[in-house]
């Protein structure tokens, strides 16, 4: 999908679920210029369900300069997947919901951060110890007060404590459904919950 195809879809009043998968060779994707030219719109006024999936290589870039030009304020579900994450990019992509306009209807947000590499068993590398997501990575989302689902599945080590459950808990007080998924960087192992509730 070209950006001039997607600014003219955005532009639709009417348009309310929006599925988008980008492989990578879409022509705005990796590229700054074209992401800082999305973030500049206001698009997509009356959104309800979002999901976009980007491709390999990719981090949230594109998922955040999409959701800055989503002016809608009733989007409630939110489906976001990318390879290549960073708790850096992770934590401005819950920095971004946080201030949504949509911040008080968000029911439903699924991220998907899985490194989409393959190695074999003796070979998986383990994160840097210095690239965990914290309980403080997790501090904006607890601003949004309609979380009813929220699942994370990452290859980065995840908190999965006592200490963040029970933050959010009380954050989230209409929360039903809760995964907090560490998963291995590889497209062939299943993902392991480290809590599921």
């Amino acid at each position: 999908m070209t950006l001039p195809a997607l600014l003219a879809l955005g532009k639709s009043s009417k348009l309310m679920y929006l599925r988008i998968t980008l492989d990578g060779k879409d022509s705005f994707a990796d590229n700054p210029r074209y992401v800082e030219c999305l973030a500049k719109q206001p698009l997509f006024p009356s959104l309800v369900n979002l999901y976009l999936a980007s491709g390999l290589h990719t981090d949230f870039g594109v998922h955040i300069a999409l959701l800055c030009a989503t002016s809608s304020p009733i989007l409630s579900s939110l489906d976001l997947i990318s390879s290549d994450v960073t708790v850096k990019s992770l934590s401005l992509l819950f920095r971004t919901l946080a201030n949504h306009p949509s911040r008080n209807t968000f029911a439903s947000v699924t991220i998907g951060a899985i490194k989409n590499i393959d190695f074999q068993e003796d070979e998986f590398p383990s994160p840097p110890s210095d690239v965990s997501i914290t309980v403080e990575t997790f501090l904006p989302l607890f601003t949004l007060p309609k979380i009813r689902t929220f699942s994370i599945s990452t290859w980065l080590p995840l908190p999965a404590n006592d200490d963040l459950v029970r933050q959010l808990a009380v954050a989230w007080p209409e929360l039903n459904r809760l995964e907090l998924i560490h998963a291995r960087p590889s497209m062939s192992d299943e993902p392991r919950p480290r809590a599921s509730y």
